[in-house]
């Protein structure tokens, strides 16, 4: 059932939503309000959308993206979706009420997103990106007008070692992370053939808040909002609008266009006098997803079956695992 407009879509840090318009007449194959979606499995060879909660995607971020840093992120979020959405856990090495730990196939990275050739290099560059990659928030100050802040690093550690396992990076996620990635309210579906043709993490960043949008022909959004939302704002880049606008916006919204076969096509207007920027979407794809519900390491478990859900299992698994570690069960 949709949530009432008061209540609904704060992101990971409690911000309140962007303003929206109201979204009566939309079908459920324009916006989906529910607690989850299933989508294709990640690994076959059609699976090539994305899912990305966009009360989530549309944080406040401490830095820009890199292009690489912004496809692995995709792909770390697909695993821990697919683990909260029931639809597998081959790559969740453990779980526990503060982290989770996944695997990240080095492998099917390399063939899809990064050059074979400058893999090493890429795949270090993106995974120390990530590292420093934080969500960020700025609270109101007290009497005495000392600011506050409130920042959360995504990813604590990243690991690969080669010697031991080549194919995979191990990857900690933070409980104050994975369980704002999954719950999904609304949307931005991306296209993986769109997000490898962008040429830059500039580009796939915008395309990310355009999408996380794009359930409606048109919306407005503030240009500082805008900067916050791609990083710029923390790191005192293209203040300035038509400096914003010719080396930021408008490439970025060329190449997006260049590709409208594969989703959508874009076109931008700064409104006169005033700190808003709209945005004219039209949609060329659109996908079915099903409604799935998210599981939840509380949920009752059916006193005559005894069978916990996955991530109850995988918990359990865990914790006698640890435990084995330093006392004999």
């Amino acid at each position: 059932m949709a949530k009432k407009s008061s209540d609904m879509e704060k992101d990971l840090l409690g911000n309140e939503p962007i303003e929206q318009s109201d979204q009566a007449g939309l079908t459920e194959d324009d916006v989906l309000e529910g607690e989850l979606v299933k989508a294709v499995p990640s690994r076959l060879p059609d699976a090539n959308t994305r899912l990305i909660n966009r009360t989530f995607s549309l944080g406040e971020y401490s830095q820009s993206w890199s292009k690489m840093e912004w496809l692995l992120f995709t792909e770390i979020y697909e695993i821990v979706k697919n683990f909260f959405t029931d639809n597998n856990e081959v790559y969740v090495e453990s779980y526990t009420q503060e982290s989770l730990l996944i695997r990240v196939p080095v492998n099917m990275l390399n063939k899809n997103m990064f050059d074979p050739k400058n893999r090493s290099k890429q795949l270090r560059s993106a995974a120390e990106g990530l590292m420093d990659m934080r969500v960020r928030k700025d609270l109101e100050g007290d009497d005495e007008h000392q600011l506050g802040f409130d920042f959360i690093a995504m990813f604590p550690r990243i690991r690969y070692d080669p010697k031991k396992d080549k194919d995979h990076m191990i990857v900690k996620i933070q409980s104050e992370i994975y369980e704002e990635m999954v719950p999904i309210q609304s949307f931005a579906q991306l296209e993986v053939k769109v997000m490898e043709r962008l040429p830059s993490g500039n580009h796939n960043r915008l395309y990310a808040i355009i999408k996380s949008h794009s359930f409606k022909p048109r919306f407005f959004i503030t240009f500082t909002t805008l900067r916050k939302q791609m990083g710029f704002y923390a790191e005192k880049k293209y203040s300035d609008w038509r400096d914003f606008s010719s080396k930021v916006l408008k490439p970025a919204v060329q190449a997006i266009n260049k590709l409208k076969e594969f989703d959508i096509e874009v076109e931008f207007k700064k409104v006169h006098n005033k700190d808003l920027v709209r945005f004219e979407i039209k949609n060329f794809s659109k996908k079915k997803h099903k409604y799935a519900p998210i599981l939840n390491l509380n949920e009752h478990i059916d006193p005559k079956t005894r069978i916990p859900n996955r991530i109850q299992r995988k918990y359990i698994r865990s914790t006698m695992n640890n435990v084995s570690k330093t006392a004999p069960i």
